[in-house]
């Protein structure tokens, strides 16, 4: 049984990490850690193994949201339906709860036959998965504003502009994990 153990606090000084994975590894669990290098990178010897997401951020408000959306991106890659996510503090339990909330091949049944893309780095990891017709996937799109221009010309041209002082944009959208196939 694979188990991934995430954890903002510092994995050198922080005992309960280290008893809580020693534990696990003594008992023959497959464990990996997963930390970060905030507050410095230390040269580290464990019976397992670990590793440390790089943070770029100097703020420490910045720091906790730069390790969540990596800690997602690498729990992705590395989780599968036979893996066990372990979030040892408050800072690791989102990556963690959004990775477990992951595609199937019953995922976006009810646009069967209408016309959905998939772009970027996880339409090759969808395309594997999902079986939908009518269905493109292209892992060399990345969503960016450059392709809004046109848009906003048409809209421009045809004087359709916007009363922002009632306009409210939908900017959330529902989250849709991808799962490995086992």
């Amino acid at each position: 049984m694979k188990i991934l153990v995430s954890v903002f606090n510092n994995l050198y000084t922080d005992q309960r990490v280290e008893k809580f994975c020693k534990t696990l590894h003594e008992n023959a669990y497959q464990i990996e850690v997963i930390g970060n290098n905030w507050g410095g990178n230390p040269e580290m010897k464990r019976p397992y193994p670990f590793s440390r997401i790089s943070l770029q951020s100097k703020k420490l408000r910045f720091a906790y949201l730069e390790f969540q959306w990596k800690l997602f991106l690498v729990l992705l890659k590395k989780a599968d339906r036979n893996t066990i996510l372990h979030a040892n503090d408050l800072d690791a339990l989102l990556p963690n709860y959004l990775v477990s909330k992951i595609l199937d091949e019953q995922s976006f049944k009810e646009l069967e036959g209408k016309k959905i893309l998939f772009v970027g780095d996880g339409a090759k990891k969808a395309q594997e998965i999902l079986q939908i017709s009518g269905a493109d996937f292209n892992e060399n799109v990345y969503p960016s504003a450059k392709y809004l221009i046109k848009k906003s010309v048409e809209k421009i041209n045809r004087q359709d502009f916007e009363d922002v002082a009632y306009f409210e944009p939908f900017y959330l959208k529902d989250f849709h994990g991808v799962k490995k196939k086992s």
